[in-house]
């Protein structure tokens, strides 16, 4: 059965919402605006509705990955910054209108979760065809993570939380099982991994692009020293980005997925490398450093990994001067040494200091709790005061996420709503190993990576939830599970087509069935 191809209409359709979105924007009237928002949405939405899901999950990727968030509070805007005001704000803040409490991905995603179940109900197999099933123990995770999100947010509730707050703690968690979901039943398997790294790279590109326009024209620097005024030019989230997109260029080099593996890493890279130093946070370099530790040490022996080893051993001498020369020195040759210098004593850095004694704190209310945690709407306990932030969400979304979820879930909750994350290593290694192909054997290796990458933004930078990582690790996480089953390492899930009908109470009895 043939894949269904784009009609006209869609694609008219989808381009008017474009023309229309961009005017809106550039146009910068709030009445030319609001004149022009039915015919984008509408444009949209039936475009949406038409089309196979996966060029939705597409579009949404795009957007989550490049277009700017207002809740990640940009230190410079640029001329699409409307658009991400719109898909990533809560409406009403933007209409006055206070039952339109989601923001516009929230929406969409609702729009295409329903569009997803009313063709599935139809029999439609617009989105079926082609399409790799992804493994159902796989799938059942996914409902076991927001089973678990809704009992410690129910918990919360009951034993007096606040709700208003709780509603913030549990959006943190339900967006990566619910796009899940949606990447389950709109991609394809394999024939996607070549959009979506497309996608990653490009998006990866324009990030790098900002940070370094944002340093080197916008930003204001310290008249006297010359230091940079901003945290960083983009945002904290776009370190995962940044490390998937490094992540995926080396891989498709050690894998040599391709003759222009090795000229893409070089043409590419140091655009990559000039935008995370531009963006300043020292997240990724530690993302990239134990993703690559850790994909060496589960990946079995190979031509790449020898050489690097014979490298490391040779250059050993020289590395351990390099930092024993540069752990007590603010130069800035010796700038790498002080990132692992702060990371592994966080009292040589105000910031990881301030975030020890957080983590004291979350430590310590998870103790009073540890199986079913306090629930969502209740506070981490403050026993080690911490310097005032403006930030009314402190206590309820730590920077670090993952003892957050600790103390909120609990042991029940938080191994139900991280199994989903397992579940994906676990297919992803099981396709690496299955299969032979190496562009699908990159994918199974990133797959595990965005697991890292999304555990590490977790744990030191209020990763849990946050748009990037949602759009790089579920779809990674489907993805994991269909090239499982299509490389052989999981049995095919049984179409319902291929099920027997029930029997009757005739034909249980044995007797014979009148044609129709």
């Amino acid at each position: 059965m043939s894949e269904p191809r784009l009609g006209g209409d869609v694609k008219g359709a989808f381009a008017l919402g474009v023309v229309a979105t961009l005017v809106a924007t550039f146009v910068n009237d709030g009445v030319v605006a609001w004149l022009l928002s039915p015919v984008f949405v509408g444009c949209f939405l039936y475009a949406a509705a038409r089309a196979p899901l996966r060029y939705s999950i597409y579009v949404l990727t795009f957007c989550a990955l490049a277009v700017e968030k207002p809740t990640e509070m940009p230190p410079w805007t640029s001329p699409f910054f409307p658009i991400g005001t719109l898909m990533f704000l809560h409406i009403k803040h933007m209409t006055g209108v206070s039952i339109f409490f989601l923001s516009g991905m929230e929406y969409l995603l609702i729009f295409l979760l329903g569009v997803s179940l009313l063709r599935e109900s139809t029999g439609s197999s617009i989105d079926a065809r082609g399409r790799v099933e992804t493994p159902r123990p796989f799938v059942k995770l996914a409902y076991v993570s927001l089973a678990g999100s809704m009992f410690t947010w129910m918990y919360g509730i009951a034993t007096g939380g606040d709700f208003s707050k709780s509603l913030w703690q549990l959006e943190k968690v339900i967006y990566v099982p619910i796009v899940f979901l949606l990447c389950n039943r709109g991609l394809r398997g394999p024939k996607d991994h070549a959009v979506l790294g497309k996608i990653v790279l490009v998006a990866a590109a324009l990030r790098s692009i900002l940070a370094i326009y944002v340093v080197h024209v916008t930003a204001e620097r310290d008249p006297e020293t010359g230091e940079l005024l901003l945290e960083h030019a983009t945002s904290h989230h776009d370190s995962m980005l940044f490390a998937f997109a490094s992540l995926l260029l080396v891989l498709m080099v050690i894998e040599r997925a391709d003759k222009k593996a090795l000229r893409r890493l070089l043409l590419i890279q140091p655009l990559y490398v000039w935008g995370m130093i531009a963006n300043d946070r020292r997240m990724v370099w530690v993302q990239i450093g134990l993703v690559l530790v850790t994909l060496y040490l589960v990946t079995p022996p190979n031509v790449v990994k020898r050489k690097i080893k014979r490298a490391l051993i040779a250059l050993s001498p020289a590395i351990a001067g390099y930092v024993a020369a540069g752990w007590s020195s603010e130069a800035s040759i010796f700038k790498p040494v002080g990132i692992i210098r702060s990371v592994v004593e966080p009292d040589t850095d105000a910031s990881s200091l301030w975030r020890e004694i957080e983590n004291y704190d979350i430590l310590y209310t998870f103790r009073r709790a540890p199986i079913f945690g306090h629930g969502y709407g209740h506070p981490f306990w403050e026993v080690i005061p911490l310097p005032a932030v403006p930030y009314e969400l402190e206590h309820y979304c730590p920077h670090n996420s993952i003892l957050g979820l600790w103390a909120f879930a609990g042991f029940v909750g938080f191994t139900m709503l991280v199994l989903l994350w397992a579940g994906g290593v676990f297919f992803a290694m099981r396709a690496y190993f299955a299969t032979k192909v190496p562009t699908e054997r990159v994918a199974a290796v990133l797959a595990v990576g965005s697991v890292i990458i999304y555990m590490i933004q977790c744990y030191g930078d209020m990763g849990l939830g946050a748009w990037t990582g949602v759009f790089l690790v579920a779809p990674c996480l489907s993805l994991a599970g269909k090239l499982a089953v299509h490389a052989g390492a999981w049995n095919r899930p049984k179409t319902r087509a291929s099920r027997p009908p029930p029997a009757t109470r005739a034909t249980r009895e044995g007797r014979a069935v009148p044609a129709q």
